[in-house]
């Protein structure tokens, strides 16, 4: 297990916080991604609380590390997330679903 692998439940851990306290936002990309795949707040909400991060990695245009979180919609369907953290603030990335066979 590598060093940053360690790190999830920690990591996790914190986003689940924010999270919770409501310090979050959702980037204009994020918006995007989540109307055109009819994926709600409550979606997102369930797959933080419920689901499990899979990933961390730097993205292009961000200067933190983004997570990739992975779970289920409210309705049971597989979905994910990518999240990053900047200034005690959660962004939400962009969201989308997962593909039935992985």
């Amino acid at each position: 297990m590598s060093r940053d692998e360690e790190a999830f439940p920690r990591v996790f851990l914190r986003i689940k916080e924010l999270y919770k306290k409501g310090f979050v936002s959702y980037s204009y990309h994020s918006k995007q991604r989540k109307e055109q795949r009819r994926i709600d707040t409550p979606d997102v909400e369930n797959l933080i609380r419920y689901g499990r991060m899979v990933e961390k990695r730097t993205e292009p245009g961000f200067k933190t590390p983004t997570c990739t979180i992975e779970g289920f919609s409210v309705d049971g369907e597989k979905i994910g997330c990518s999240v990053a953290v900047v200034d005690n603030i959660l962004i939400i990335v962009t969201a989308f679903r997962r593909d039935r066979r992985r």
